[in-house]
């Protein structure tokens, strides 16, 4: 999220443009590497924000789909490892009250 959020800022329309101008004024190579870079650039920005979200998911990579499926793995995780948090804290607690109760009974016991 904190690296989503800071891109964002990066990629702004004025900024690429600079991008745009500063690729095209390379000398010599300028203008060959600035149409296929204004091609790609098109593409994004059609891709994004031209086309419904089942378009774009039909253009997910192999490498974006693990991607996802890491992220997926590691909230799954963590939505696991609060259960176990939980879960050990209940059964402290259960233990605790066990071992008092047990403990006031061998008192009453040794007591008389």
């Amino acid at each position: 999220a904190v690296v989503s959020t800071q891109s964002t800022g990066i990629f702004t329309a004025d900024n690429l443009e600079r991008v745009e101008e500063a690729i095209a004024s390379v000398p010599g190579i300028g203008e060959w590497l600035s149409a296929p870079f204004n091609e790609y650039l098109e593409a994004q920005r059609d891709k994004l924000h031209g086309s419904t979200a089942g378009e774009i998911n039909e253009g997910t990579t192999l490498l974006g789909a693990l991607f996802n499926a890491l992220i997926a793995v590691m909230v799954l995780f963590f939505l696991l490892s609060i259960v176990q948090g939980l879960a050990r804290q209940k059964q402290k607690e259960l233990n605790r009250e066990r071992y008092t109760n047990y403990e006031s009974l061998c008192h009453d016991y040794f007591d008389e």
